[in-house]
């Protein structure tokens, strides 16, 4: 099935690059840094299994408080495997890390949804890294899973197994994009300045039923939805006076799921 999606105006690049990511930084595996006991001493929890399939949720800013739940709960971490990285290593910093992430856990989550990934989707390949006290100790496993995040690197949840979700970046009608510069931001409310405002959803799999649509053909059929649908819609209101205009994007024919036409 093809999927357009209508916008009022300008895509989380969800590739297993954190760098695409502003503020992408590699969690520290919660359970294994120390909560605060009731006494105000510190205790260690026992981490969470690294069974494939798992899902961790957390809610603290450090992912100290991370337990399993129901993937069909939210959670911020489907586990996909975990690598052990070389006893002699230093510490690695920021960018060590996610140089690491995209080297040996973009093969564990491919695998892991069975080889299909959309690069430019929702999701991308996140890790649980230990902390630097449980590295000193000689812990070099890194647990390698699914994430969401926003433009921002801001992790989403997610809910149900990513491996049965559809991974195409669209944005639910009534969604609006923030202004980030000279970019588009994360989502924000309508009723402030924004870049883009989702208005509508639209299956192109009547019209094209064979391969990914060209762009051009494409642009033209998500165009006249998405004024059609801009139609039937109530204005939002606006502190912008410029004019908006419908168009039209899509995700990447790379997809393995639904190829999108998103703005």
């Amino acid at each position: 099935m093809v999927i357009g999606v209508l916008v009022g105006s300008l895509t989380m690049l969800g590739v297993a690059t954190l760098d695409s990511f502003a503020g992408a930084t590699v969690p520290v595996l919660g359970t294994l840094a120390a909560l605060p006991a009731a006494a105000g001493s510190a205790r260690e929890v026992p981490p969470p299994p690294a069974t494939p399939g798992t899902c961790l949720m957390w809610s603290r800013p450090d992912a100290a408080d991370t337990e399993v739940v129901e993937c069909a709960q939210p959670h911020l971490f489907e586990q996909a495997g975990s690598v052990t990285l070389a006893t002699e290593m230093a510490l690695p910093d920021d960018r060590q890390w996610r140089q690491i992430v995209n080297e040996r856990c973009e093969p564990v989550v491919l695998e892991y949804l069975g080889g299909k990934f959309d690069p430019d989707g929702r999701f991308r390949v996140g890790a649980l890294k230990p902390s630097p006290s449980k590295w000193a100790d000689g812990d070099r496993e890194l647990r390698c899973g699914v994430q969401s995040a926003s433009r921002s690197g801001a992790l989403l949840p997610i809910s149900g197994r990513a491996a049965e979700s559809e991974q195409a970046a669209v944005q639910e009608p009534g969604t609006c994009l923030a202004i980030d510069g000279r970019t588009i931001g994360d989502p924000v409310d309508c009723s402030g300045p924004h870049a883009v405002e989702t208005v509508g959803i639209v299956d192109l799999s009547e019209k094209f039923s064979e391969g990914f649509p060209a762009v051009a053909t494409r642009t033209r059929t998500c165009s006249r939805s998405a004024r059609r649908s801009r139609a039937r819609t109530p204005a939002t209101p606006r502190r912008s006076p410029r004019r908006a205009s419908p168009s039209t994007g899509t995700t990447s024919p790379r997809s393995p799921g639904t190829p999108v036409a998103a703005r």
